[in-house]
């Protein structure tokens, strides 16, 4: 497959530059409904009372610690000076006999010097210098002993007065602790009482949704989706099913009426011709208030600018299309083309080598109003260097060169080279049963085919690939994008707003297109999953998108486009008649405004 350029558009340009951010992001996160501005206050204020009951606990058992050791500290000095006192009495006591035997040495001598006898005499007087000496020192130990026990006595009362003082803090710790458990009760129960008056804020609110399928699957789908909103809000949402070739009709009808459908899906076709009428709020405002800050953050700003209309937004942006080309590589090779092709000229090239060497269609595209023609083929219109109107929407330029040349190519399919069956032979759905019974070599359709053929195990092997480019190798890939709509008379606008949140939030897109595989043109969630196709349609996308700017008139010029290539690939009118007269009708179109 060779490499592809893309037409360069400037809405393109700044679209693929802030793409970029979504293949390396994803998210899984929730959209629970917002308390109010006061429960969420009240919630703040509860954990903040959490806060200082805990500290206001462990001050309590902080100044208890203190307590404690200050009571072991007191117990010590009491020891202390319990033991000092005792060494005091015991110095006493030595000292006491220590003077007693002085007292007996002095009668001693008293009573050797009395009866003349010097020798006891002199004895005695020696006895009475030793026990005096030990006197006098037996006193003195008495005298520091009794110093030391009332030092010891001192600490031992200082002692008791630091733990009386420490007993006094953890009593007043251990009452600021209560105090402050006794305010975190009183906020936890205004907490609760707070969000209990915002649970369920629309209770008994019921909505109409309507929604043109991207599958057969999205009534069970959407009941599963939508099954935890309708939990948090108590807003029940009646789904409505519109089948894509009555979505004007029964828009049109609705948003008549004085019941309208309150949130609907609307493509860049007609986004804008249904909002220029009024039926659709203006969401901009919303999405820029700032309690919608962090939400619009993730909105790059390209897709919002290419659904705008005169300054007004019709609808949050949620998906942005592509087209894909299905391969079966089976086909190809037994028809001896070893390449996908990439151009115009080499899948005419390819589809006639598998029709010549095989029993296999070579290649089916939409080719009727009906099937929507006009999205399939218009990337065909870009890469040849046109588009079917003006960039100020003031002139069609549905007879321009460039369409003519993309318009041949596709009739020629049909009415020159026979490599794709008739008009009216296979519609869409029965073209992609085709390939899926592989009986057709190549299928354009959109990617959400990829994870639905994958799940159903097709018998041989495919890919997939971009829409072929013009023969200079000009490839771009083209799409509209999806928005959800918020009915301007809708009975519950708060309600239905918040149902358009939900389903523009990351929560609900993310498990949308898990299933679809569209683009997403928010930037914190991711499109493919771990799926290598869709990575690559995604990478694609990135390089080349040439999408659909809104306009209240471009559906209708759109359908004048398709009702012209679909008579041109009849083989019953020329591509210049068929382009002349569709040229004349849209330039009635814009004249009309």
């Amino acid at each position: 497959m060779k490499l592809f350029r893309r037409r360069g558009s400037a809405l393109g340009l700044v679209l693929l530059a802030v793409l970029g951010l979504i293949a390396a992001s994803c998210a899984a996160d929730t959209s629970d409904i917002e308390a109010s501005a006061d429960a969420a206050m009240s919630a703040a204020q509860g954990a903040a009372t959490d806060a200082g009951v805990a500290i206001a606990d462990a001050g309590a058992a902080s100044a208890d610690a203190a307590a404690a050791s200050a009571e072991a500290g007191a117990a010590t000095a009491d020891a202390a000076a319990a033991d000092a006192a005792a060494a005091a009495a015991s110095a006493d006591a030595a000292a006491a006999l220590a003077a007693a035997e002085a007292a007996q040495a002095a009668a001693d001598l008293a009573q050797a010097t009395a009866e003349g006898n010097e020798a006891a005499a002199a004895a005695a007087e020696a006895a009475l210098a030793s026990a005096q000496a030990a006197a006098d020192a037996a006193a003195a130990e008495a005298s520091a002993a009794r110093e030391e026990a009332a030092s010891a006595q001192s600490e031992a009362q200082a002692a008791q007065a630091e733990a009386r003082a420490a007993q006094a803090e953890a009593d007043a710790a251990r009452a600021d602790a209560e105090a402050a458990q006794a305010e975190a009760a009183s906020a936890q129960a205004e907490a609760e009482a707070a969000l209990e008056a915002t649970a369920r804020p629309f209770e008994g609110v019921t909505l109409k949704f309507g929604k043109a399928p991207h599958g057969a699957d999205e009534i069970a789908l959407f009941e599963t989706w939508l099954a935890p909103f309708e939990e948090r809000t108590g807003i029940t949402v009646e789904h409505t099913v519109v089948p894509w070739g009555d979505v004007e009709s029964t828009y049109t009808a609705s948003f008549a009426g004085d019941d309208p459908f309150d949130v609907t899906y609307q493509v860049s076709t007609h986004l804008t011709l249904f909002g220029d009428r009024g039926a659709f709020m203006d969401v901009l405002p919303l999405m820029s208030a700032p309690e919608y800050a962090s939400e619009r953050a993730h909105f790059i700003d390209s897709a919002i600018d290419a659904s705008l209309y005169q300054g007004k937004l019709y609808g949050v942006p949620i998906i942005i299309g592509s087209t894909v080309m299905f391969v079966n590589l089976d086909l190809l090779e037994q028809a001896g083309v070893s390449e996908i092709p990439s151009t115009t000229d080499e899948l005419i090239a390819a589809a006639q080598a598998v029709e010549a060497n095989t029993d296999a269609i070579g290649f089916h595209v939409p080719m009727t109003t009906v099937d929507f023609n006009w999205y399939f083929n218009l990337q065909n219109v870009h890469n040849f260097g046109g588009d079917i109107v003006s960039d100020d929407y003031t002139s069609a330029t549905i007879d321009s060169e460039a369409v003519r040349a993309a318009t041949q190519f596709g009739a020629d399919l049909i009415c020159t080279h026979g490599v794709q069956p008739p008009i009216g032979q296979y519609n869409r759905e029965e073209g992609i049963s085709l390939f899926k019974g592989g009986q057709l070599a190549m299928l354009l359709d959109e990617p959400l085919r990829v994870t639905a053929f994958e799940d159903e195990g097709l018998p041989f092997d495919w890919d997939i690939a971009p829409p072929v480019g013009a023969p200079d190798g000009t490839q771009t890939m083209f799409s509209t994008t999806g928005h959800w709509s918020v009915a301007a008379e809708s009975s519950n606008p708060e309600a239905a707003w918040e149902l358009a949140k939900f389903l523009s939030s990351a929560e609900f897109m993310t498990a949308y297109n898990e299933v679809y595989g569209w683009i997403s043109p928010r930037d914190d969630i991711t499109t493919f999953l771990g799926n290598e196709k869709l990575q690559r349609n995604l990478e694609w996308v990135l390089a080349s998108w040439d999408g659909l700017v809104t306009h209240p008139n471009i559906a209708q010029i759109l359908d004048e486009y398709g009702q012209a290539l679909e008579a041109a690939a009849s083989c019953e009118v020329s591509v210049d008649d068929a382009l002349s007269e569709a040229q004349a009708r849209a330039a009635e179109i814009l004249e009309r405004g």
